[in-house]
């Protein structure tokens, strides 16, 4: 068995072990970080958003309930949001980053509130393809 390698790094200096160490680590991230940044996170682009009549309600409750229409890809979501003290008023036609999309929930990015990150939970109503046009 060949010991080379040991007999290479005793013959080297101390600043040239701590280059090659510190240089594979830099090469694997180099190559490894463009790939993680190329992709792009989906965006939910807000088309609508209007207060459910009370036949529209999925659950009865004293709160009006908002209905918030809009696009990710190539889907149409309808979320749904209690109209309550302190519920986020969103904007139609604002961009907002998805955290996650589950069976039955959409968790939204907002605008950063006092320098901190804030995210939103909205229960998912419908899901609809969007045709596309050939």
């Amino acid at each position: 068995m060949s010991l080379g390698w040991i007999e290479g790094l005793l013959g080297m200096g101390l600043e040239e072990i701590t280059m090659r160490f510190l240089l594979i680590p830099i090469l694997i991230m180099s190559l490894v970080l463009p790939a993680i940044a190329q992709e792009p996170q989906p965006t939910f682009h807000l088309t609508s958003v209007h207060k459910a009549r009370d036949n529209e309600k999925s659950y009865h409750t004293a709160f009006s309930q908002l209905y918030i229409e809009g696009t990710v890809g190539n889907k149409k979501y309808t979320l749904e949001e209690l109209d309550a003290f302190g519920a986020y008023h969103f904007e139609v036609g604002q961009d907002y980053p998805v955290a996650k999309i589950s069976n039955d929930t959409v968790k939204l990015q907002l605008p950063p509130k006092k320098g901190r990150p804030k995210t939103t939970t909205l229960n998912l109503i419908t899901v609809e393809e969007i045709p596309t046009k050939n």
